[in-house]
């Protein structure tokens, strides 16, 4: 139980900054896009059973869990979840949370935001 409470810390971790620097890139818009993001291209390409599907968020959550509840699977399904080993799948998403973060506080102090009473 405690390992599946640490991947769902994972994977808001890692949404959340996904999802920051969607909306530090695009404020006007980043709702719409940020969907886009999780409808389009996290559900579809997540069960792609190929190279594609370890290009998701989805694909990485997928292997924590079945890692950590020690389920035994065929080796087509555990494919098609997702068969990175735990320590690999660890270290992905944390490298994608600190380069979203990273990115996200880039562009935030490159640009030039205005507060409302300065207008």
């Amino acid at each position: 139980l405690l390992g599946l409470g640490l991947a769902v810390l994972a994977a808001v971790i890692t949404y959340t900054a996904i999802f920051a620097a969607v909306g530090i890139l695009f404020p006007r818009r980043s709702m719409v896009i940020g969907l886009l993001l999780a409808m389009v291209y996290e559900v579809p390409l997540s069960f792609v059973p190929a190279v594609v599907s370890s290009m998701t968020v989805t694909h990485y959550l997928r292997s924590m869990v079945v890692k950590i509840v020690g389920v035994d699977l065929p080796p087509d399904l555990l494919r098609m979840i997702g068969g990175t080993s735990l320590p690999v799948a660890v270290l992905v998403l944390v490298g994608i949370a600190a380069g979203a973060l990273a990115f996200a506080s880039f562009v935030c102090s490159a640009r030039e935001y205005v507060i409302a009473d300065q207008v």
